[in-house]
């Protein structure tokens, strides 16, 4: 079957061949839009990069029912086409999907922005960044810093409770301070700008407690 594909030769990896192993190109006038290869001479290091589209499709269903569909997806994968699941595409599309359902924001930005990950995983990625963001924001006003209350007064005070804005748009990927500062403010959490007690240029600051 002949089916629509890429309309450039220039892919991210290695160039893609066909079942039998042959280079396919858009401009060959007999493979042309090619996207799979025969079936009956099946290999994975054959076909048009079947584990990146084994990959992609685990990323694109990762909402589905749960994620139920991805598990039942990848159990009949590892059964059925071992080498496949254990291919580098396979198993980067996995761990995203982890971190995603461990609500793990840390690690999923770290996959995101990392040069190894193919640009069409991160761009899949990019659809749920702003639900990541909102978890990100959820645990880390719950576990960083804290308030004690004093007993003279009963004043509350907060304790390790400033975190660099610049952090945070490198944690979270935000293209800027303002991009970052503005998230804040639809979380309502409290930045403000302030001279380090050592001196030097002010920096934006961002305290979680005192957005409670």
């Amino acid at each position: 079957n002949y089916i629509h594909g890429c309309q450039s030769n220039v892919v991210l990896g290695a160039s893609p061949v066909d079942y039998s192993g042959s280079p396919m190109k858009n401009d060959d006038g007999v493979n042309r839009n090619r996207l799979v290869g025969n079936e009956n001479n099946n290999h994975v290091s054959c076909g048009t990069a079947e584990p990146e589209m084994r990959g992609l499709y685990i990323l694109l269903t990762m909402n589905n029912d749960g994620g139920m569909e991805v598990l039942k997806y990848v159990g009949k994968l590892c059964e059925q086409r071992p080498e496949i699941f254990r291919s580098k595409p396979v198993q980067l599309a996995l761990r995203i999907f982890q971190a995603k359902k461990e609500h793990n924001y840390a690690r999923f930005f770290s996959i995101m922005k990392s040069p190894s990950t193919p640009y069409l995983f991160a761009c899949i990625m990019f659809k749920h960044v702003e639900q990541m963001r909102k978890i990100a924001f959820r645990i880390m006003s719950r576990t960083i810093g804290y308030r004690n209350r004093r007993k003279d007064t009963g004043e509350y005070i907060h304790i390790n409770d400033s975190y660099p804005l610049s952090d945070l748009v490198e944690l979270l990927c935000f293209e800027d301070l303002d991009e970052a500062r503005a998230a804040c403010r639809h979380y309502n959490i409290t930045t403000k700008e302030e001279v380090p007690a050592s001196g030097g240029d002010a920096v934006d600051l961002i305290y979680w407690r005192a957005s409670d």
